[in-house]
């Protein structure tokens, strides 16, 4: 029989326990490399969930609170009425008053009897009337188209058509924009 040296056996459990060790140690390490690779992926998709819901509160707002104009037809004169909850810039556009023949469609032309509407800014809540160029007969319409900005930067328009007496409803003329503020 050989003797062991008790020395070399206690280095050699000294070895052991160590490479045990660090291989426990390499384990752990690829463990919380793992979880937390999964925690960073989870906290950068809640991240991007937030901007999103941000974006999306930031878009509802400016839809909320934009300006938007309504037009009426009354006594030979276009009413416009800024009906949003901040002003309306540079609000401008052209009006057309025709009269029509029996059983005659409108065209929506504005080569003839235009009237151009100029505003800057309409307030919420302000009216503003608008003459029509011509002095409208038995039969006719009133129809346009009115560009304006909203304060968030948002380019916007308004079509609209309004039949006089004895004239066929010409509302699928009637029509917003849908754009967004930016």
């Amino acid at each position: 029989m050989t003797e062991r040296d008790p020395n070399r056996t206690l280095e050699l459990w000294i070895l052991a326990v160590q490479a045990v060790g660090t291989i426990v140690l390499a384990v752990l390490t690829a463990v919380y490399v793992h979880y937390s690779d999964k925690q960073w992926k989870e906290t950068a998709k809640a991240a991007e969930t937030a901007h999103d819901s941000i974006t999306l509160a930031r878009k509802n707002t400016h839809f909320d609170q934009r300006a938007w104009l309504s037009v009426a037809f009354a006594e030979q004169q276009l009413r416009f009425v800024n009906t949003g909850k901040t002003p309306a810039r540079n609000v401008n556009g052209v009006a057309v008053a025709t009269v029509l023949k029996a059983g005659e469609k409108p065209t929506f032309s504005y080569d003839q009897g235009k009237t151009d509407i100029h505003f800057g800014t309409l307030f919420p809540g302000e009216p503003r009337e608008a003459p029509l160029a011509i002095k409208p007969g038995k039969s006719f319409i009133v129809y346009g188209r009115i560009r304006y900005d909203d304060v968030f930067g948002g380019h916007h328009w308004l079509q609209f058509c309004a039949p006089g007496t004895s004239v066929p409803t010409c509302s699928d003329y009637n029509d917003v924009d849908n754009n967004e503020t930016p």
